[in-house]
């Protein structure tokens, strides 16, 4: 791996940690809305999926233990890593008209893993129903922003990318 590209990993990974723990808005439930997932969609963009799982992963579940949610750190690490992964796969092989299902495809897996996750932890199926409102919303919000986030985004990495 070129040394570009493994800071090109550590950044992403970096911001996602910043836009996960400067903005945190806990939910009822269990948990806390954030932004961490629009970095992973707009560095999944200009990634190869396993670079994006690294960002997605490592960022999100470093600030988990950041900000006192360490329960949910090794799911986090998977959640979003494949998160992470899924988009930047998705993003590759969707026509460019209709790449935002990538990004939606992303928040869907991000519902459902922590779904799981929920249900694990309070082993209960119906108990862990109302983190899915917290975590639509966070998904809307996050594909929402990637999306008008992205042109700005993939212009100024393209100054700085070298593959």
């Amino acid at each position: 791996m070129k040394t570009e590209k493994i800071v090109l990993c550590a950044f992403g990974a970096a911001l996602t940690f910043l836009a996960t723990v400067i903005i945190v808005l806990p939910m009822p439930a269990m948990g806390y809305v954030n932004f961490g997932d629009s970095i992973i969609y707009l560095f999944a963009c200009i990634l190869n999926p396993l670079a994006a799982f690294f960002v997605g992963g490592v960022g999100s579940a470093l600030a988990d233990i950041y900000l006192g949610y360490t329960q949910f750190a090794i799911f986090t690490l998977i959640i979003k890593g494949i998160e992470g992964l899924l988009v930047a796969y998705l993003f590759k092989k969707i026509s460019k008209k209709f790449r935002g299902v990538a990004f939606v495809c992303g928040a869907i897996l991000m519902i459902a893993g922590y779904y799981v996750t929920d249900v694990i932890l309070l082993q209960d199926f119906v108990a862990a129903l109302p983190s899915i409102q917290g975590n639509l919303v966070q998904g809307g919000v996050c594909v929402v922003f990637a999306l008008l986030a992205y042109q700005p985004f993939v212009r100024i990495a393209s100054k700085y990318k070298k593959d």
